[in-house]
């Protein structure tokens, strides 16, 4: 699976365009002439680049032989308070990554960036200091062309810079995914799938402060699923911020790429109030987002005017038994509006095995149901085609779905004095042989199934099945993977089992 994520955070005072990658301040009166603050940021692949320019609001040329004041900050961390003589009107920024860095700010001669010459760069070097984020800059203009004003003029400013994430899963039903994400606002930490809740989450620094808040107008999230991964491919999400759900209307699915499914979060300051009000946490955002509980599986057909709405009987896919899917067609634009238009249908294995292929006309009052037999020993990705969808051969989409068997034992029926044991086991304070008899326990009362075991018996338990153990205990992987590994025991003969 990819996804993108993006934050943006954007104080209410800025209405040019606050947490953008180049924004103009709202102007203010300096003897007799208005003027603002033009803030631009670029990154490049070593470092972020951010020019800071007094400008008179009715031509946008600098304003030069000024003094400004800049203190800046990165996310929730300070990173300079100082005063600058602007020649020209322009300070030039350059932020480096460096572990070695030390955060102290200096002077480079240099020619401009972003089309404005200036004779000096002011260079920073620190920890992640140009990986992105936020960078807010708040400008004091103290002095310009021999005028001093009564009071500084205030510009309180941010840019924001993408930072990319990449996160790998091995799925047991969807193989490796890599997952991407984008945020535009500060690090995040404790990327995660649980594959068992379908449930994405993340952690992100945020400071729940009432002077904080008030500064802020919204803050943004979405995150993007690939087509490919048909597992999140639903109609609905719900979505909690640290354990506290969001309202539907926070939550805006965009389904009109023909790659990725984009899932919108806009948290408006009424609903940051909202949630500081109700969370315990002061330095955190922890959200979470899977699929609602009554959500359909849905796609949109490539020339983007009709959503198909698809509900599966059983949820996932079975082999070796009738599986059915039942559909509306709707329009996109009034999304509401079920439509009654001819299409055809196939389900697709392993690109060239047809499950079932039909045509027919979308019903306005009810779903439409199809069902079709998959054989005990096709296992894994296949697709459901609509084609020709309102005779439009541009009008095409799919739904991928896996196909897995009929049982994957009583999960469910794991006894508490089993995760006990694994746990003992795991620590290291009962031996191997305890474990494999608890092991065993579970094959002979078919909690987990397997089909074959080696003739050889005994042997040494590697290493990653006891941190596999030890992370089923600690809730970081699903029964279904703990329980994969217990089966490979069998089938190499560690865990002796009688299958007769």
């Amino acid at each position: 699976m990819i996804m993108a994520l993006c934050v943006i955070m954007t104080p209410n005072f800025m209405a040019h365009g606050h947490g953008t990658g180049t924004e103009v301040l709202p102007p203010i009166l300096m003897n007799n002439q208005l003027v603002t603050v033009m803030v631009d940021s670029e990154k490049t692949e070593s470092e972020v680049l951010v020019s800071v320019s007094f400008i008179r609001d009715d031509n946008r040329e600098p304003i030069g032989d000024t003094i400004l004041y800049i203190d800046a900050r990165r996310g929730q961390t300070q990173l300079f308070a100082q005063e600058f003589q602007a020649n020209n009107g322009v300070v030039k920024l350059q932020f480096t990554s460096d572990d070695s860095g030390d955060g102290v700010l200096y002077e480079r001669s240099s020619g401009g960036f972003f089309g404005i010459l200036s004779d000096v760069t002011y260079m920073m070097s620190g920890p992640a200091l140009a990986d992105g984020g936020l960078y807010s800059l708040d400008v004091s203009i103290l002095s310009s062309q021999g005028y001093a004003p009564p009071e500084p003029l205030q510009f309180n400013s941010a840019v924001t810079v993408p930072m990319t994430f990449l996160h790998t899963i091995d799925d047991q039903y969807w193989n490796e995914q890599t997952m991407r994400f984008v945020t535009y606002y500060d690090v995040l930490h404790n990327i995660r799938y649980d594959d068992t809740q379908r449930t994405v989450s993340f952690e992100m620094p945020f400071e729940w402060d009432e002077d904080i808040l008030n500064q802020i107008d919204v803050v943004h999230v979405e995150f993007a699923v690939p087509i490919t991964f048909g597992e999140l491919l639903v109609s609905d999400f719900d979505v909690q911020i640290n354990g506290l759900d969001l309202p539907p209307r926070i939550v805006t699915i965009d389904d009109y790429f023909l790659d990725y499914r984009i899932v919108h979060l806009v948290l408006p300051q009424g609903e940051l109030f909202r949630l500081y009000e109700q969370t315990d946490d002061i330095d955190v955002m922890r959200v979470t987002a899977k699929p609602s509980l009554d959500s359909v599986y849905s796609s949109v057909t490539t020339n983007g005017q009709y959503r198909i709405l698809i509900d599966l009987e059983p949820d996932g896919p079975v082999s070796g038994q009738s599986n059915t899917a039942s559909f509306n067609i709707t329009h996109v634009f009034p999304s509401s509006l079920v439509v009654s238009v001819p299409y055809d249908v196939q389900v697709v294995y392993d690109d060239d095995v047809i499950l079932y292929s039909g045509s027919g006309v979308s019903d306005e009052n009810k779903p439409v149901s199809i069902v079709f037999d998959v054989p005990s020993d096709i296992q894994g990705p296949a697709l459901l085609q609509f084609s020709n969808v309102d005779d439009n051969e541009l009008a095409a989409a799919a739904l991928p779905i896996v196909f897995n068997t009929a049982s994957n034992g009583n999960m469910d029926l794991i006894p508490d004095w089993i995760r006990n044991t694994v746990q003992w086991w795991a620590e290291g304070d009962i031996d191997d042989d305890s474990f494999v008899q608890a092991m065993a326990f579970l094959i002979k009362n078919d909690v987990i199934q397997v089909d074959a075991v080696s003739s050889d018996t005994g042997g040494d338990i590697e290493s990653w099945v006891r941190s596999t153990a030890q992370w089923w205990v600690d809730g970081l992987v699903s029964d279904a993977e703990f329980l994969a590994s217990v089966a490979f025991l069998v089938e190499k003969g560690v865990i002796p089992v009688d299958l007769d």
